[in-house]
């Protein structure tokens, strides 16, 4: 980035078409601001906002020490022709300001690095600047137009530790988890590296133990990491420790009246102990996890006491959530509908106010944007659980309008869900001719649930007198979503060479990937202790016994990351407690899906006949949604081998 010398912005407006380096349309003073000043911004319409009409908006990302980021939106002021100029105040503990400029949802992403503005202390970077760019690189840049960058991230963080070595002890964790994505062979070796390193320079506080603590934990070696954790309670007994390991041991109790005791001191501590004041802002949470245990007792009036009683009138969110959780489950119980409908209610109305009212407040490190888009969901989905418990009691008329709104409005008929909860209402409300054709355009667009497609085929029986031509008139609607999905998987469709790997699975029986080419071969990523895994299962079965009697067609899911401490034992308990009929291979040493460079999981790719990968998805999905998106993955992936990449 090109940095001028300060100068004042009326006298840069002159000379701006002079000045050379890839962000010549951008400039600002001082040249080497110090935190806490306000800095003057210069920028001239660049990239994709240079034919849009209208007054360009910026949006600051501030970040300080500890990685803290602060979002703010700014209008920027004409100057002459296609200038604008903000001033951006800062916060003493800023250490970089990364900028993006907008008009309407348009980013100008001519720069890859993005804007970007480095602050100065002693004359050079100071402390944290280039840890709060590799921060930004790895999650933020893609929020202003570009993309994120794992390689940047890394360099901006090896940058970072060669000015300031001290710098390791707060970030190197990050760093070592990044390049293990990228690199674990790497990423070990400098783990191993850093650990000798701090070891032979002694471990003498509390502190030291903990950087160890988390550099194995980073490497995933948890054996190493509890070894550290043992000697580390043994050097210091009364240590900062206790304080976790105090709430570890509350967020770990099931009795319900064990857990509010454990609440009451902990809060006592909040209240007169400096050490403690960091727990201030979680409050609300653990009085909700109180709140949840004695849900799950089914003691209601406990229940709502603990929430009245421990919530701090702040956080609204922790007991509107925690009414929702409750509800979520009250719903499915047919003896308790009263009760779903109230917390349900109570949580609806919550979200309502966010979201009608433009309630709250907007936390610093969202932009206005996403807070309203969160608000939006919030709604969405508390009223879709509101109009369940309406519709479970009957209440059809007064549910309708709301989930009207919410499936057809705001989520636009997509969620398969919400266009569930909108028929059952509408069933009783509207008139069959409308509804057929709402639930007509739900199997279209994809987004129908088994219990559509089942209301829908009674109201085509009730219409044509027979259920004769039903399966061609469901087919007729359904390729118009299919044809669309498979348009935009075969877009997405990669070649690359699949990692072989040879491991045993939870039977003890040998899988070498290598012996299954001349299969389309799914595998699939997981741990005992991922939800979105587990979420993704009951879809991933009715897979699993689709193809069950097509021999070209073979699911693998490698449990990998798993923080059982009998990995095999906790993998094959829970397939056999759920009755899973998978394959489950065991990546014990994490080596298989370090090969695949996955990030997250679940993850999930499938592999042509040919060994070749030619489809990664990332992330779970509804069952429905889930099956239908795999089943055109692994057709495709049939007759992949006859592509050309």
């Amino acid at each position: 980035m090109k940095e001028l010398k300060p100068i004042k912005v009326a006298f840069a407006l002159l000379l701006l078409s002079v000045v050379a380096g890839a962000q010549q349309n951008f400039t600002y003073s001082p040249a080497t601001p110090t935190a806490g000043e306000t800095v003057k911004l210069l920028y001239k319409k660049e990239g994709g906002l240079k034919t849009l009409g209208g007054s360009p908006e910026a949006v600051v990302y501030q970040i300080s020490a500890n990685n803290k980021v602060k979002i703010s939106e700014y209008k920027l002021n004409k100057a002459e022709g296609d200038d604008y100029t903000i001033d951006v105040p800062t916060d003493t503990s800023a250490r970089v300001l990364f900028i993006g400029f907008l008009i309407n949802k348009t980013f100008d992403a001519t720069p890859e690095d993005g804007y970007q503005i480095t602050f100065y202390e002693n004359g050079k970077p100071r402390a944290g600047a280039n840890a709060g760019m590799a921060l930004f690189y790895q999650y933020f840049l893609e929020d202003v137009g570009g993309k994120n960058d794992k390689a940047k991230a890394m360099l901006a963080f090896e940058k970072e530790y060669a000015a300031y070595p001290d710098a390791k002890k707060t970030s190197y964790p990050a760093y070592l988890r990044l390049l293990t994505s990228e690199n674990k062979e790497k990423a070990n070796e400098a783990l191993q590296k850093e650990v000798e390193a701090t070891l032979k320079a002694g471990l003498k506080t509390e502190e030291d133990y903990q950087y160890v603590e988390q550099l194995y934990g980073a490497g995933r070696l948890t054996s190493q990491a509890q070894f550290i954790t043992g000697v580390k309670k043994e050097k210091f007994p009364q240590g900062k420790w206790l304080n976790g390991d105090q709430v570890s041991k509350f967020s770990n109790e099931k009795n319900a009246e064990k857990k509010e005791a454990a609440l009451k001191e902990i809060f006592a501590k909040i209240a007169t102990d400096a050490n403690w004041k960091n727990y201030e802002a979680s409050k609300g949470q653990l009085a909700q996890q109180v709140a949840n245990a004695y849900s799950t007792d089914g003691k209601w009036d406990e229940f709502e006491r603990v929430l009245d009683t421990y919530v701090p009138a702040d956080k609204a969110d922790a007991k509107a959530m925690a009414y929702y959780s409750a509800a979520n489950k009250l719903v499915k119980d047919s003896t308790k509908g009263a009760l779903a409908e109230k917390y349900a209610e109570k949580a609806f109305a919550y979200a309502t106010n966010l979201y009608k009212n433009n309630a709250g407040t907007k936390p610093e490190d969202m932009t206005r944007k996403d807070f309203e888009s969160r608000n939006k969901s919030y709604y969405a989905y508390f009223g879709d659980l509101y109009a369940q418990a309406l519709n479970k009691n009957g209440k059809q008329k007064i549910a309708f309008p709301i989930i009207k709104e919410i499936a057809l409005n705001i989520s636009e008929g997509k969620v398969d869900s919400q266009n569930g909860t909108y028929a059952k209402a509408a069933e009783k409300v509207v008139k069959p001719a409308v509804l057929k054709k709402d639930l007509e355009q739900f199997v279209k667009s994809g987004a129908a649930t088994g219990d559509i497609k089942d209301l829908l085929k009674s109201l085509y029986v009730k219409e044509k007198k027979s259920e004769a031509g039903y399966d061609e008139y469901l087919a007729a609607l359904q390729q118009e979503s299919m044809n669309k999905l498979l348009a935009e998987l075969k877009e997405s469709m990669i070649s690359q060479t699949a990692p072989t790997f040879a491991v045993n699975n939870i039977k003890g029986e040998k899988v070498d990937l290598a012996a299954l080419k001349g299969k389309v071969v799914v595998l699939d990523f997981w741990a005992t202790w991922c939800g979105p895994c587990i979420a993704s299962f009951p879809g991933m079965q009715k897979a699993v016994n689709k193809y069950a009697e097509d021999k070209d067609v073979a699911f693998l899911f490698v449990n990998s990351w798993e923080s059982s401490a009998d990995k095999k034992k906790g993998a094959a308990d829970f397939i056999e407690k759920n009755n899973y009929t998978f394959n489950v291979p065991l990546d014990l040493d994490d080596k298989v899906i370090g090969s695949y460079a996955v990030t997250g999981i679940p993850t999930k790719f499938v592999l042509d006949k040919q060994g070749n990968i030619v489809f990664k998805k990332v992330g779970g999905g509804s069952s429905e949604k889930l099956v239908d998106e795999l089943v055109a993955m692994i057709e495709l992936a049939k007759t992949a081998g006859a592509k050309a990449f």
